[in-house]
């Protein structure tokens, strides 16, 4: 029979003060920290490198974009591949106090509370989840700027992103690797999220399915259950789309701005543009300028019951 591996109790004396219940660093994780547990609950986000995570009885490799939810009493400790600095073991940890989690709970959908209990409940079993589309990484690093940089309002905004990032966790929790099929509006979903960031880059149908675990075929055949659209279709009027926030929004040339929304050449973006808008991108971009009638500034410059 295995023996026990020992370990120490961290308290949340030490983390959390009477008006904040959440603390959060960005660690260099070495050998000094010894196996330990606590008596709140942590969120572990490995940002950079690799190495290995031992807990409970468990031990396994670790590498970027993965979250570990270690519940109440749950013993673990992170270890770096090397003691070499040239190959750095980076996490987010992000430390949560059972009270704050209560009260977070009463906010959920009834739907969700049961995830928070079970996350409240001591020794829990741990559970991990990838970070597909970086969704877990950009809430967590605006929590640790929040919590680093305390001004107005950051216990609040923190509170806030804690729950989007919670409800974000129980979402990756729910896809279900081993049936494609059912978790193919998840994948599909952060496909999505990911497009709307990288729309102006060349995209390549069978890497984007190759995201979801899926064969080009499949991908687009999904695709267009899900959207209603081809994916050349929806590609094309989100890059116009995008086109037009810039043209209300900058001064760019409407070269830079085909440029940027993914058109290398602007013949091709002015047929779009037109056939999208029912304009053309110049012509756009001077009628969003123009003042409208019902502008105050407009209205008082029209003579009082004026006709023609």
């Amino acid at each position: 029979m295995a023996t026990a591996r020992p370990s120490f109790m961290l308290k949340s004396d030490y983390y959390f003060t009477e008006n904040v219940r959440l603390f959060v660093n960005r660690a260099l994780e070495t050998f000094d920290l010894a196996y330990h547990a606590h008596d709140f609950v942590e969120l572990a986000y490995v940002a950079e490198g690799f190495g290995f995570h031992h807990i409970g009885d468990a031990a396994e490799r670790v590498g970027k974009g993965r979250l570990y939810v270690i519940p109440v009493g749950v013993s673990h400790v992170f270890r770096p591949a090397s003691a070499n600095q040239e190959e750095p073991l980076v996490v987010y940890n992000c430390v949560i106090a059972p009270d704050l989690l209560a009260s977070l709970r009463e906010m959920a959908e009834p739907i969700l509370r049961t995830q928070f209990d079970f996350l409240m409940e001591e020794r829990s079993e741990w559970f991990s989840v990838p970070d597909h589309d970086g969704t877990i990484e950009r809430l967590l690093y605006g929590l640790h700027r929040e919590f680093a940089f305390r001004r107005s309002g950051s216990t609040t905004m923190m509170y806030a992103m804690l729950l989007q990032l919670l409800v974000s966790v129980f979402r990756a929790r729910q896809e279900c690797p081993e049936l494609p099929a059912a978790a193919a509006p998840n994948a599909l979903y952060d496909v999505l999220a990911w497009l709307d960031e990288h729309y102006g880059e060349p995209l390549d149908i069978a890497s984007l399915a190759g995201r979801c675990g899926f064969s080009k075929r499949h991908f687009q055949r999904l695709f267009k259950q899900y959207t209603g659209q081809t994916f050349a279709r929806y590609m094309q009027s989100l890059r116009i789309r995008k086109s037009c926030d810039m043209l209300r929004e900058t001064g760019d040339k409407i070269q830079a701005v085909a440029e940027r929304a993914g058109y290398r050449d602007i013949d091709s973006f002015n047929r779009v543009f037109r056939r999208i808008v029912g304009m053309t991108p110049g012509a756009y971009r001077q009628q969003m300028q123009e003042p409208s009638p019902s502008d105050p500034a407009v209205r008082s410059q029209i003579p009082a019951g004026g006709g023609a």
